[in-house]
């Protein structure tokens, strides 16, 4: 009895479905256009084609009661996508079983949303050594030190924008867009600008021993993420059209602002060889050096062993 041709395409289908290998990535923040690459692999389908379900896990889920890198350890994701202070502290303890294998983008990409000449709050997101960035920041800026208020980590920009507080962290090329095409009140200082060393941030992290077992599969994932930041460099309106699908539906933006956001993401995402993902360990050494300086680290931590750019090769 010989199948019919819809048989035979729904069987080979069936059989790649089985062969699908899930990765979880816990997300950061909500989607926004640093997550573009990312995205664009997905809907793309290049990733599915190279046999990898991606499951994104949104902080929004839990309203960030565990942190991404938390859930990490706890075996929840297989991926997480945390700020470089979070992997610092872990080595600072000896828990040295995570290894950062790219950073979805270039060094000097964040810095601090200031409003001078008002009452100095600082809306926290009680990061390691954050206290230390702030008191840089706000020495740089000639203020005095400022006011530690804690909200929710997902609302530190809500905050600032509400004039709840006047200095928050942010990413230029999504809170810095919203800023300038929404004329918010405010100025942008890179860390950089303020005198910190800041490396590539944020870092995509995941188990040392699941790096080992999962070569070939990091690798193809990586290479697509990295295809999807090519894209969006190269087909900006797709991209933005692509990201308007992702983005949660209680976040404002426009079109203006998308634009923006992606011509600013663009150009933090490749390096100067047209390399996404790219770890600069020189850098992570100086940051750790700047942390030393500051009474933040005691403790010698070797850069080489808490990064790799092996699977970017």
């Amino acid at each position: 009895m010989f199948e019919s041709p819809l048989q035979t395409f729904s069987y080979f289908f069936l059989l790649q479905f089985l062969k699908m290998t899930t990765i979880k990535l816990a997300l950061d923040w909500f989607i926004n256009s640093l997550h573009i690459g990312i995205i664009v692999a997905q809907e793309k389908n290049w990733l599915t084609d190279s046999a990898i379900k991606l499951s994104l896990v949104s902080p929004q889920e839990d309203h960030y009661a565990t942190d991404t890198f938390q859930k990490l350890v706890n075996g929840k994701v297989d991926i997480a996508i945390c700020p470089p202070e979070q992997l610092i502290e872990a080595y600072r303890h000896n828990n040295r079983e995570c290894v950062a294998i790219a950073s979805l983008l270039q060094p000097r990409a964040t810095g601090f949303a200031i409003r001078p000449n008002v009452q100095p709050v600082y809306a926290a997101l009680e990061l390691p050594y954050e206290s230390y960035i702030v008191q840089q920041v706000s020495k740089h800026v000639k203020i005095a030190d400022p006011q530690v208020q804690i909200v929710p980590k997902l609302d530190t920009w809500e905050a600032f924008k509400s004039g709840q507080a006047s200095m928050c962290w942010i990413f230029q090329p999504w809170e810095g867009a919203e800023m300038e095409t929404n004329a918010i009140s405010g100025e942008y200082i890179s860390l950089h600008q303020a005198g910190v060393p800041y490396p590539n941030c944020p870092l995509l992290v995941c188990k040392r021993n699941w790096a080992h077992n999962n070569r070939s599969l990091i690798r193809t994932f990586l290479h697509a993420v990295g295809a999807g930041f090519g894209f969006a460099r190269d087909h900006i309106r797709e991209a933005i059209h692509i990201l308007k699908l992702h983005i949660p539906q209680r976040v404002e933006f426009h079109d203006k602002m998308l634009f923006k956001a992606m011509v600013a993401t663009n150009q933090v995402s490749l390096d100067m060889f047209e390399r996404w993902g790219i770890l600069q360990v020189s850098l992570f050494r100086q940051y750790i050096g700047w942390l030393k300086e500051n009474a933040a680290l005691q403790l010698p931590i070797n850069p080489e062993e808490m990064l790799t750019n092996e699977f970017l090769e």
